[in-house]
């Protein structure tokens, strides 16, 4: 069985298709937040305005 799904898999990425959960933001709004944060605003701050919670802010690095 294990060999079948690793077999699965391997033919479902070679197709592009990609696997777990889709991201929260786009990279559009990961730009920006991490604009945001590199500009020193809080992240509960940055999370109310974007509608995501904190943790999702947090991982996001601040842009250089």
């Amino acid at each position: 069985m294990r060999t079948c799904t690793g077999e699965g898999r391997t033919r479902a990425k070679a197709k592009g298709i990609k696997f777990g959960r889709k991201p929260k933001l786009t990279i559009e709004q990961q730009a920006y937040v991490a604009r945001l944060r590199a500009a020193g605003e809080g992240v509960r701050q940055i999370a109310s305005i974007v509608g995501v919670s904190s943790a999702t802010i947090g991982r996001i690095p601040p842009a250089p």
